[in-house]
């Protein structure tokens, strides 16, 4: 299985809007992203106000997204080989696909095995840490 880390704006504003606000299993629990951008802007549907305030949130956590994508590329490539075995032991079958893993600010992960694709954090990470941030 090969994973695309990447940022792409439009889906991490894609993903601020429409997960940010709740989730199915906590449908109104709003993340502190989005209960930031609640505090920043009341235009939750103004897609470009909504890219305003995660490109001011970026700058202002000093988030380095090349330097994330590249970390999460260096720990995936330690940890692929193991990971593809005992999945193929949970589940039985073979994740041969290409996968795009998205960062984004949200502070939720949401994915689609049909689409090929989840979120992860756009916050420094190390994939060999036991607590994380993805609350």
């Amino acid at each position: 299985m090969i994973v695309n880390f990447i940022y792409n704006e439009d889906k991490d504003v894609k993903c601020l809007i429409t997960k940010g606000s709740g989730s199915n299993n906590s449908p109104r629990q709003k993340t502190k992203t989005y209960e930031a951008l609640l505090a920043y802007t009341d235009e939750i549907k103004n897609t470009e106000k909504v890219r305003e305030f995660v490109r001011l949130y970026i700058r202002e956590n000093n988030l380095n997204l090349e330097e994330v994508e590249v970390s999460l590329r260096r720990n995936w490539a330690m940890i692929s080989s193991d990971f593809e075995k005992r999945a193929e032991k949970v589940f039985g079958l073979s994740i041969a696909d290409n996968i795009t893993a998205y960062l984004t600010i949200t502070g939720r992960f949401p994915y689609s095995i049909e689409k090929k694709y989840f979120y992860v954090s756009a916050k420094k990470s190390n994939a060999n840490k036991h607590n994380s941030d993805c609350k």
